[in-house]
């Protein structure tokens, strides 16, 4: 029997992260800039209440597993640069 995975977006992902983060005054960010992704790394978590980075260098794919909200048949499909600029943006 063969094993199938289905594809969920990367924005996906993080969206249903969030919703599950929220009752804990927490929300999954991501860093646009290269100065602060070295130090921060590109995905961090953020306490909105004490408005304080709580947690660091996340791998989402892990996060959204600990959190049990990617099933194990679930794979995290990157966004696609297909059409867009050097700088990320539609041109």
């Amino acid at each position: 029997m063969e094993i199938k995975f289905v594809p969920i977006s990367l924005r996906a992902v993080m969206q249903r992260v969030n919703r599950k983060l929220a009752g804990k005054h927490q929300v999954l960010k991501v860093i646009h800039g290269t100065r602060l992704e070295q130090e921060l790394w590109r995905y961090y978590v953020v306490n909105r209440k004490h408005n304080a980075v709580q947690q660091t260098h996340v791998n989402v794919e892990v996060l959204a597993k600990e959190r049990g909200v990617l099933q194990a048949w679930e794979v995290v499909t990157l966004p696609s640069l297909k059409g867009l600029g050097s700088t990320g943006w539609k041109q």
